[in-house]
């Protein structure tokens, strides 16, 4: 783990873990995903400053690919970043899981919570970090969901519509969610050690028996993950 400032001896509040170790490859950008460049910033620096100055946030950990950690330390990304507070940098895993994993090990374990975020949302709103946050002032766990607007279809394997699907109790799962540091911190070592493979936070929870509470989240929250989603981001 490299560090760039400190921010040793936090006694309560939350880390913010920024997962941004992947390739990208379904977005095709030619660079991995944390550098795809929107509107002069990358999708990591946007995402990192999103939780800068955010009540509450007392340390974030960047988890970056381990060939980027020197720039993301010490280079021209350390430059950027840093008046925007301190941070830590961990190198990332082989999955999006095995680098949550490295960045909850990477916070200080004096914090209570931590918020594991995509890098690939560089929109979340810091009003929506806040609300997560205050939720999970008595709760366990807790993520940030949008409502479902459209209409949804449960379709069979011929290709045809099986029934229409009731979408009050729909939610579509977003980041930042977390929890409790120690045990989100267990949760992952189970799954690492039972070869269990969640495809969020939440669900390590939910397997656990710890139901997160759902937070209202909004629909500019969006994850960059092809190319039609990186259009997007760029018109916002």
């Amino acid at each position: 783990m490299t560090h760039a400032g400190s921010s040793e001896g936090a006694a309560a509040g939350a880390a913010a873990v920024i997962v941004g170790a992947g390739e990208g490859t379904r977005l095709g950008a030619g660079v991995r995903k944390a550098w795809v460049d929107v509107g002069g910033e990358s999708l990591l620096e946007r995402s990192a400053r999103a939780f800068a100055g955010v009540p509450g946030v007392v340390e974030r950990v960047l988890v970056v690919h381990p060939d980027d950690v020197d720039e993301v330390a010490h280079g021209a990304v350390a430059a950027r970043l840093r008046p925007c507070g301190p941070f830590r940098v961990a190198p990332g895993g082989a999955t999006r899981q095995a680098s949550t994993l490295a960045g909850v090990r990477a916070t200080s374990p004096s914090v209570r919570d931590v918020l594991v975020h995509d890098a690939a949302r560089p929109f979340v709103r810091p009003e929506r970090i806040a609300a997560l946050l205050a939720a999970l002032a008595s709760a366990p766990a807790a993520l940030l969901a949008s409502r479902v607007a459209a209409t949804v279809k449960r379709a069979g394997d011929d290709g045809r519509v099986l029934e229409t699907v009731p979408r009050d109790a729909l939610r579509l799962a977003a980041t930042p969610q977390g929890g409790r540091r120690e045990l989100l911190l267990r949760l992952l070592e189970n799954a690492e050690r039972d070869g269990f493979v969640a495809t969020d936070e939440a669900s390590l929870f939910e397997r656990a028996g710890v139901p997160p509470t759902l937070v209202d989240d909004d629909a500019t929250n969006l994850k960059v993950t092809t190319p039609g989603d990186l259009l997007l981001a760029r018109g916002l």
